[in-house]
């Protein structure tokens, strides 16, 4: 894979999520309305990072505003999706219990299954990757990756919102297949006041495959831990959680830090005036490389001098990387934090 890309596209992206976000009708459409669902064999939700953060997964956001419209505007490849109880249970296991969490999204529920390719996933002893795109105030997503039946299986949920209330555009599961294609649900699901969890069931079919989640506690854009977690006026966060910096030449992971007012817990809007460190408690193992934002997306997101980062690991093993915000006019740390890493295998 191609190293971290930095350009315009990164804006473009963001733009079209706030006017998609603009766009949403709310009010007129309850979270359980009939969604439309589309089976391909598209590579758009997967592999949206390099683990690249935010420069590739906006190139992957952009093919899934394409897909999306595809699913919406053409009848020959669209099924119909139904929701509530599900007769039987041909595959036997129900399902299991499933808490999955970033930075931005939680999820729980008491039971939690996949049907796809005649195949039963529960993500039962599996490792699962829980990573995302953390987004903004108007996008970011939830997506899980773990290995089952000896075939790689994946869940994206995308989530939207506005002043108000936040729901969900889209979410998709990999098809049971090897390579996996996706199955992608397209409608309008959990809206919810912001700050508030979704409780509920969840029943989406499209043919024989289904995804299902019993007794779901979901919430997203939730407040950042670090408010609670951290002590002073403000707290500082690495907005993807669960970093894997994959190993190997041309590949790594790139994230951003985001300075909170704790009072708030809000991202401080004079964040210029603070600048971000990152220290790698072992710099040989892992190597740091900071710089600003783009300067046309440092107004949406808020940041601080120095706060998007690239990692990029020698071998594989786990260290920490020190996150310090400090003022720029007084040279004072003003919030600090560890962030745990690891650096893994790469993964096709």
């Amino acid at each position: 894979m191609s190293p971290t890309t930095h350009d315009d596209i990164e804006q473009r992206v963001r733009e079209l999520f706030d006017r998609q976000a603009a766009g949403v009708d709310a009010e007129d459409r309850a979270w359980d309305d009939v969604p439309v669902a589309w089976v391909g064999d598209l590579e758009v939700h997967g592999n949206r990072r390099r683990r690249t953060g935010r420069g590739i997964a906006a190139v992957a956001a952009v093919a899934a505003a394409a897909v999306l419209v595809a699913v919406l505007g053409s009848g020959e490849r669209t099924t119909r999706v139904t929701t509530g109880a599900r007769a039987g249970n041909p595959l036997g296991t129900p399902g299991t219990a499933v808490s999955w969490e970033t930075n931005q999204v939680e999820l729980h529920a008491d039971a939690f299954r996949i049907d796809a390719d005649g195949k039963r996933f529960t993500a039962q002893n599996a490792h699962v990757e829980v990573f995302g795109d953390p987004g903004d105030a108007h996008y970011q997503t939830l997506e899980l990756r773990w290995t089952e039946h000896a075939v790689e299986m994946r869940l994206n949920i995308y989530f939207a919102s506005d002043a108000n209330r936040w729901w969900a555009t889209e979410i998709a599961t990999y098809d049971g297949t090897a390579p996996g294609g996706w199955i992608s649900y397209a409608g309008h699901f959990f809206a919810t006041p912001l700050l508030a969890t979704y409780t509920g069931n969840l029943d989406l079919r499209s043919g024989t495959a289904a995804l299902h989640f019993t007794n779901l506690r979901l919430r997203a854009f939730r407040p950042s831990p670090a408010c609670a977690q951290q002590t002073g006026a403000f707290a500082v966060q690495a907005n993807d959680s669960n970093i894997s910096v994959p190993v190997g030449s041309g590949m790594g992971y790139a994230t951003y830090a985001t300075l909170f007012d704790r009072a708030t817990c809000t991202p401080v809007t004079d964040a210029q005036r603070y600048r971000i460190t990152w220290t790698a408690a072992d710099p040989a193992l892992l190597t740091v490389k900071a710089q600003d934002c783009l300067p046309e997306v440092r107004a949406s997101l808020q940041c601080a001098a120095n706060a998007y980062v690239d990692f990029s690991a020698a071998w594989m093993g786990r260290t920490t990387v020190h996150l310090a915000a400090i003022d720029r006019e007084t040279n004072r740390v003003v919030a600090a934090t560890d962030v745990p890493i690891a650096t893994v295998a790469a993964s096709g």
